[in-house]
């Protein structure tokens, strides 16, 4: 069985840039909004699944009733929990150069002792990819937060969290992923989208 994936970052939230949500429920700006609908315009898709954060699930049911065709708000799609530094800007918590160079080698190490743990981060979304799996429809949209895609790129492509957490995703990042499922097991391959997706 194939299926065609397409996992979507929210557009600009409230804020900006610069500010830590992990589950804040900010909602998106005007240009945030705009930016999905750029984003989402060229694709052809069966289904729905998104995060039920504000960033992600008002465009997502929008789309999906404007397209008629279902929605399915996942809790599992949820960002990373960021305990103590949720809400916080980022200028508060990530102390400069030395700090980003000790997170991108022990990212897990560097964050506050309540964020969520990177083992359960693991379970939810490899529990979602699995059911997924099982959706009849062949193409699917995935919106979500940049954390939780990249926990599904290192499920789906086998790679290391630490490494896969290096992956810089701008806001409305569209990542196309096929899947293929023998009944045994999960292989995946990422077609790197058209177009730059440099900050």
């Amino acid at each position: 069985m194939i299926k065609h994936l397409y996992l979507l970052r929210h557009g600009e939230p409230e804020g900006g840039d610069g500010r830590i949500r992990g589950q804040t429920n900010d909602p998106l700006t005007a240009l945030g909004w705009q930016q999905m609908e750029q984003a989402t315009q060229p694709l052809q898709f069966d289904a729905i699944f998104s995060s039920p954060l504000l960033r992600c699930a008002a465009f997502a049911q929008n789309l999906a009733t404007t397209k008629q065709i279902s929605c399915t708000l996942d809790e599992r799609l949820k960002e990373m929990g960021m305990g103590a530094w949720e809400g916080k800007s980022k200028a508060e918590v990530v102390p400069g150069k030395d700090y980003q160079w000790q997170y991108a080698r022990t990212p897990e190490a560097q964050l506050p002792d309540d964020a969520e743990a990177f083992t359960a981060i693991s379970q939810r979304i490899h529990a979602f990819l699995a059911d997924i799996q099982q959706h009849p429809a062949s193409n699917l949209l995935i919106v979500a937060h940049a954390g939780v895609i990249r926990f599904m790129l290192a499920d789906l492509l086998q790679m290391p969290v630490e490494a896969a957490l290096r992956i810089k995703l701008p806001f409305a990042a569209c990542l196309p992923i096929t899947t293929h499922n023998n009944g045994i097991d999960v292989t995946a391959n990422l077609a790197w989208p058209k177009g730059n997706l440099a900050y």
